[in-house]
C-alpha cells in the first residue's frame, strides 16, 4: 500500500458533503452537524503534520470527525436544560455556588417501582 498524502485544498470540495451528511445523521441537527464538519476541518489542518500515510484522506477526516462528535455527545450530556416554571421556583432554592439548600420532597422517583414491591410482599409471604 502506498503512503497517502494530504491535499487540504481539495477537502471542502472532496468530502464536506460527505462529512456532513454522515453528521447530521447521528446528531439531527443541521447547526450542530455544520459546527462539527467546521471543526473537523479545522482541527485536521491544525494536526496535518501528524498524517502518516497508513490510512486514505477520507479514512483519516472521518475519524477525526467521529472523536469530535463523540466529545459533542459527551458535551451535551453533561448539561441537561430544565425548564422551571415559576410555581417551581418557589420550591426549590439554590446557594451562591450553584447547589440546591434543601432537596424536593418528592422527586417521584422509583414510585412505580415501589408500588411494585408492596403489590408483590403479599405473594411471597403467602407462598412461604
Amino acid at each position: 500500500m502506498s503512503e497517502e498524502t494530504l491535499e487540504p485544498e481539495k477537502w471542502v470540495e472532496n468530502y464536506a458533503d460527505m462529512l456532513y451528511r454522515y453528521t447530521l445523521v447521528r446528531v439531527k441537527d443541521p447547526d450542530v452537524a455544520d459546527e462539527l464538519v467546521q471543526a473537523t476541518l479545522f482541527a485536521a489542518l491544525k494536526s496535518q503534520r501528524t498524517f502518516v500515510g497508513k490510512s486514505t484522506e477520507k479514512t483519516w477526516l472521518f475519524g477525526i470527525l467521529k472523536h469530535k462528535t463523540m466529545d459533542q455527545f459527551r458535551s451535551a450530556k453533561k448539561y441537561i436544560n430544565l425548564d422551571i416554571t415559576d410555581a417551581d421556583a418557589d420550591l426549590i432554592q439554590f446557594d451562591t455556588t450553584g447547589h440546591m439548600t434543601s432537596s424536593p420532597n418528592n422527586w417521584n422517583v422509583g414510585s412505580r417501582k415501589s408500588q411494585r414491591k408492596q403489590r408483590t410482599r403479599p405473594r411471597c409471604s403467602q407462598n412461604v
